[in-house]
């Protein structure tokens, strides 16, 4: 009689992600020239109640031949968004499209129906040309633990820098995000 063939055996092993150790440190900050670094100084000193402030990217972390005029791409995790436009719309204008009472309720209405994450882009300060984006820290740890959106979550899954982090709930978020990414990709091989 003959033996049935042997189950085949997948080509890759499943990885426990619970074990798997995700450590998230600003030792990167090392990689972050002094100009995007005095430029992170200079926007804590200028936006409005600001939780946290998360640079990433290519004009953050730069790579092999990159160009040296990238755009800074940063995260503004705020406590109350209708608070920060009234604020934020006072002290830059320029920021807004049409800077008049209409544009803050079109942000705060685009931010809860559409995306959590509102983006200004083509700002600059110093001659550093940046883009910023503003989420509450609600959205933003619904995102990182849920992939809500996944506006953020993918964002947050490569290298990040991180300054004035005041967010109750960010570290176990960011690693529960991390976890799932490292477990969707092993499981995807």
């Amino acid at each position: 009689p003959q033996t049935p063939n042997p189950k085949p055996q997948p080509l890759v092993s499943y990885v426990f992600v619970s074990e798997v150790n995700i450590h998230f440190t600003n030792s990167a900050c090392r990689c972050v020239s002094s100009n995007v670094l005095s430029l992170f100084n200079n926007l804590l000193g200028t936006f409005p109640q600001i939780e946290m402030l998360i640079g990433y990217g290519s004009g953050v972390f730069p790579q092999k031949n990159h160009q040296s005029n990238r755009m800074v791409d940063i995260i503004l995790v705020v406590d109350n968004l209708r608070e920060f436009h009234d604020r934020n719309l006072a002290i830059h204008p320029e920021h807004y499209s049409r800077p008049t009472i209409l544009s803050k309720e079109l942000v705060s209405r685009v931010c809860s129906k559409l995306s959590p994450v509102y983006f200004f882009p083509f700002c600059q300060s110093d001659h550093i040309k940046y883009k910023y984006g503003v989420v509450t820290k609600e959205a933003f740890l619904d995102d990182l633990n849920n992939w809500s959106h996944f506006t953020l979550a993918g964002r947050l899954q490569k290298p990040t820098y991180f300054s004035n982090h005041q967010v109750r709930g960010f570290d176990e978020a960011l690693i529960k995000n991390r976890k799932k990414a490292v477990a969707l990709k092993v499981n995807y091989l």
